[in-house]
């Protein structure tokens, strides 16, 4: 609560709200309204991340992805792994969490990060700052495979 982390759950836009209505999920008003008074944000837009086995197109995708945040919060999902034998062993998608890792872990991305960010945003600071030393850390560290979730608030 102290940094007030969005919960993976949208901002309930009425265009979004009347899309869920259409399916037929019930959504008041009430719970509309619980959910924009509710004490922590709510994510205005998710980048589900790039699974692509090709480097220069996940480190494209990510930069492009923070260049062009929208005002609010997005959050950008990972998938970080270091392809060991053990990652390989389990999934098909070692490339492409390999290339979230090589992403995060390098300096010019993390300039990246620092330069788009809002410096007075508390959230910014906590996720893009922290959230990319942890990433590092666990890549030098003889550690299990990692994953973890990004989120970033936009300049205004």
């Amino acid at each position: 609560m102290e940094y007030r982390l969005p919960i993976l759950l949208p901002t309930p836009t009425e265009e979004l709200t009347a899309r869920f209505r259409e399916r037929g999920v019930p959504v008041s008003d009430q719970l509309v309204e619980r959910i924009r008074s509710g004490p922590l944000p709510t994510l205005d837009a998710l980048n589900t991340g790039c699974a692509s086995d090709d480097w220069e197109t996940a480190q494209k995708a990510y930069r492009s992805a923070v260049r062009n945040l929208k005002p609010g919060v997005t959050q950008i999902i990972l998938h970080l792994g270091k392809g060991g034998e053990e990652m390989r062993a389990i999934t098909n998608s070692w490339r492409s969490r390999q290339n979230d890792l090589k992403v995060v872990s390098d300096p010019d991305f993390r300039k990246l990060l620092q330069e788009e960010r809002d410096p007075s945003d508390r959230l910014a600071q906590s996720a893009a700052v922290s959230r990319g030393t942890v990433a590092i850390a666990a890549a030098e560290a003889d550690t299990p495979e990692y994953e973890r979730i990004w989120q970033l608030r936009a300049k205004r």
